[in-house]
Order: C-alpha cells, then sequence, then structure tokens
C-alpha cells in the first residue's frame, strides 16, 4: 500500500489536510504503533480469555456538557476490561496517569456506547508513544467511579468559565487554545523570560569570574530555581510564538496583508524521478549499471519480522535482537516514568570545559 496519502476533507472547524505516508515513516512510527497493539491485545486475551473487540477512530459527544465531542484512536473491550488507547508520535513524553484526554474520550464512548462497557470492572487507559523508545502502551488504571468525578469537574469548569469573572490560569491546556495570542499570561511570558535569563547570565558571569576552573556548568548550580522558571516561561514563549506565526501565515494564505511578511513556495527537497520504476531502471541500463549499484537490498527491521512470523504461528528468536541504544538525553518534566540520569559533578565538570571550549571557538 505505502507510499499511502491519506486526504481528509475540510470538517468542522479543522481545514482539509493531508499526508503521505512513505516506507520510512511507516517503519519509524507506523509499524511500532501497531505492534504495540498486538502486545496489548495478545496480553488481555490470554489474561482474560475473551476476544478483544474494538472501535476505531470514533467520535462521541461528552455527557452534559453540549456540544462537546472527541474522537478515540481506539475504544476497546476484553473481558473486564475496557477503555481507550491513544497515539503520540511526537518526541515529548505524555503521561496517561490522570490524562484528561483521555477521560474525556472514555466518559464520551461510555455515554455513545452503555452496553458495549457494561459489566466491565477494570478500566485501563494508555498510550502508544514510539519516538520515546517505547515498545508498549503507557497505561493507567482507573474505575467507573473516577470517570462519574472527571464528568462532574469538567461541567462545574465549563460553568464557572462562563462567569464574568472566571479565573485564568496557565497549563498544558494552553498549547492549542487560541486564546493564548491575547492572554495576558503569554503576552508577557517574553518579556519575564527576558529578565530572568537576564540574571542567569549575569549570575554565570560572576560566578565563572570567581572560579579557579572556569566551569560554566557549575557556575549554574545554585540558581536551579531560576532555571527551573525560565523553563516554563520559555516553553509559554515559544508555543505563544509559534501560535502567532500560524495566525500570521492562515491571513496571509488567505489574501490579506500582514506587514513585513509573505508567503511563499517551500523549497524543494530534491530531485525525484518522474517516470515509473520500470522505466528508471531501464534508463539506468542502458547507461551502464549493474542491478547491485541501482538495487538496495535491506534487511527487514526486528519489528518487520515479528509480525510475520506472527503470522505463521512463530516467535522471532530473542537472541539475534536488542533494544536499540539510546540516542543520548533529553530535558522532560517531573513526573515521567523514565529514570532520571545519574550525574556527578565529574560529569559536570567535563560538560563544562565542553562548553567553555566550543563557546571560545565561536
Amino acid at each position: 500500500l505505502l507510499p499511502f496519502t491519506h486526504n481528509q476533507k475540510e470538517k468542522g472547524v479543522e481545514d482539509a489536510w493531508s499526508l503521505t505516508i512513505e516506507k520510512g515513516l511507516w517503519d519509524t512510527l507506523g509499524a511500532p504503533a501497531l505492534d504495540m497493539l498486538d502486545k496489548f491485545i495478545d496480553l488481555h486475551e490470554a489474561e482474560q480469555g475473551d476476544n478483544y473487540r474494538f472501535m476505531i477512530e470514533e467520535s462521541g459527544e461528552f455527557p452534559q456538557i453540549a456540544g462537546a465531542y472527541g474522537t478515540s484512536d481506539v475504544v476497546y473491550r476484553c473481558g473486564d476490561v475496557a477503555g481507550i488507547l491513544d497515539w503520540k508520535f511526537g518526541r515529548n513524553y505524555v503521561n496517561p496517569v490522570e490524562n484528561k484526554q483521555l477521560m474525556f474520550y472514555f466518559a464520551a464512548m461510555r455515554g455513545k456506547y452503555p452496553a458495549f462497557f457494561e459489566g466491565s470492572t477494570r478500566i485501563i487507559l494508555g498510550i502508544g508513544q514510539p519516538q520515546c523508545n517505547d515498545d508498549v502502551f503507557a497505561e493507567w488504571e482507573t474505575t467507573n467511579e473516577r470517570i462519574d468525578d472527571f464528568i462532574e469537574e469538567l461541567r462545574l469548569a465549563v460553568v464557572a468559565a462562563n462567569h464574568d469573572d472566571a479565573p485564568i490560569a496557565k497549563g498544558d491546556w494552553c498549547k492549542f487554545a487560541d486564546c493564548k495570542a491575547v492572554c495576558e499570561l503569554h503576552v508577557r511570558a517574553a518579556e519575564r523570560l527576558g529578565a530572568k535569563l537576564k540574571y542567569i547570565e549575569t549570575k554565570r558571569e560572576e560566578n565563572v569570574a570567581a572560579s579557579s576552573h572556569a566551569n560554566p556548568a557549575s557556575a549554574l548550580s545554585d540558581i536551579g530555581d531560576y532555571l527551573g522558571e525560565a523553563m516554563e516561561l520559555a516553553e509559554m514563549a515559544r508555543d505563544w510564538a509559534a501560535h502567532i506565526a500560524v495566525l500570521a501565515q492562515e491571513r496571509l494564505e488567505a489574501g490579506l496583508p500582514v506587514e513585513g511578511y509573505k508567503v511563499v513556495e517551500k523549497r524543494s527537497s530534491g530531485r525525484v524521478w518522474s517516470v515509473p520504476d520500470e522505466q528508471v531502471v531501464n534508463r539506468l541500463r542502458s547507461r551502464g549499471l549493474k542491478s547491485a549499484q541501482y538495487h538496495v537490498k535491506k534487511v527487514i527491521t526486528a519489528p518487520q519480522a515479528e509480525k510475520i512470523l506472527k503470522s505463521l504461528g512463530k516467535q522471532l528468536p530473542e537472541e539475534i535482537v536488542t533494544m536499540k541504544a539510546s540516542s543520548g538525553f533529553t530535558m522532560t518534566k517531573v513526573g515521567d516514568p523514565r529514570s532520571k540520569k545519574d550525574t556527578t559533578p565529574e560529569k559536570a565538570a567535563a560538560l563544562g570545559k565542553a562548553l567553555l571550549a566550543k563557546t571560545q571557538k565561536m
């Protein structure tokens, strides 16, 4: 089926869009995501002694809030277990514990299909995240009572939001909110970030000057709180700036002016074949190329082999596979279940010297 292009028609307030899935993208994200689902199904069918039943891309309205609806990736039921599975293909880990999006989807689906969920005693909500090097869903088990409480919490929040004196607060919910383009909490984030950055840089320079080994990393050791606040402000300023850019581009593409800016075609990513592969092969042969020069053969990936073997009722030999080595380290917020990287003064000093050397070369 690859390459496969999905064309999504305009839906409500969402514009039409298209996405082409090529083999590289499928191998990196699609196949691992599907493998997660297979493992999840196998585990619960074995535990429950029942068949896994599911719906995909199912939309439903949220109870007690008119006009509120959501679309779930996977709605499932297996024996006493029921829940929602969602995929996230970004690089930032999303924690499923008390995840409001998952609870929203489950409440909507339970309200739309009560018979499907009747008798379920365990609710497991999961998020699959291939780019976080996970090969299984990150899960959170909850109860129907917790979902009932969430429905009431959200209903009361909507009531409170409709009052003139409704409180405002920053949080994860700001990420996709159009109102942050004019929100005082976001508009002034860049200004506050500048003040924090000025203080941090001044403090770092003072500490480096007073330090015999001139280690920039250790010079920041006593301003961790300031860096934490600056990181939060930086995220707000980044999201706000990105949102402003989207609004500006939408206006330009609609033919309306934005002072000092214009829209142009993106640069081409390079040349591609303009004729079918058969014609390409014939023309390359006529130039004297051999088959080994224009055909590149690759061994299939471990997940691909595992899927094929599974269809044949066989297992992948574990002695020939291993987990990919981590590509390095990334910063995330407290609450991410992954283990914290151990650090030592020696490693910090080495990092500081490397940073100093790089700065001096610039």
